[in-house]
């Protein structure tokens, strides 16, 4: 069995820092979260922060909604992933729909993406399509 390092000294040594500076890496662990209530994230000193970039930019429904992780489990032991290149599945094509009965009729169809990578991908790909077509 491989003895585990506390965590700080683990994260220290093992998680990548983006925005170290090369000088720095390694020499200091990323501040922790241990977990979420709603709209606040809570560090390993017990201090509450509103998570303000929302997960890092991602829509944020807020945390431990049980109703989601029940949707979330249930989705995930029923289908967890279709490539929205290749397939569809009930949920995305509800979601689309009730997607596109919200926005002008001229905007009806809907792509999702796992990312922003995908989404930037995904756009060019598109931009390439409508300028063959053209």
């Amino acid at each position: 069995m491989i003895k585990q390092a506390p965590l700080a000294e683990a994260a220290r040594r093992h998680l990548l820092d983006p925005a170290a500076s090369l000088k720095t890496l390694g020499q200091k662990a990323l501040p922790r979260l241990d977990r979420a209530e709603g709209i606040y994230v809570v560090d390993e000193n017990g201090h509450r922060l509103i998570d303000g970039p929302a997960g890092m930019w991602c829509t944020q429904v807020g945390y431990n909604r049980r109703e989601i992780a029940v949707a979330m489990a249930e989705q995930a032991m029923n289908l967890s992933y279709t490539s929205p290149w290749y397939m569809g599945n009930a949920p995305s094509i509800r979601l689309a729909e009730k997607i596109a009965s919200l926005t002008p009729s001229d905007l009806n169809r809907v792509f999702f993406t796992t990312g922003g990578s995908t989404a930037v991908d995904t756009a060019l790909r598109f931009v390439e399509f409508r300028n063959n077509v053209r």
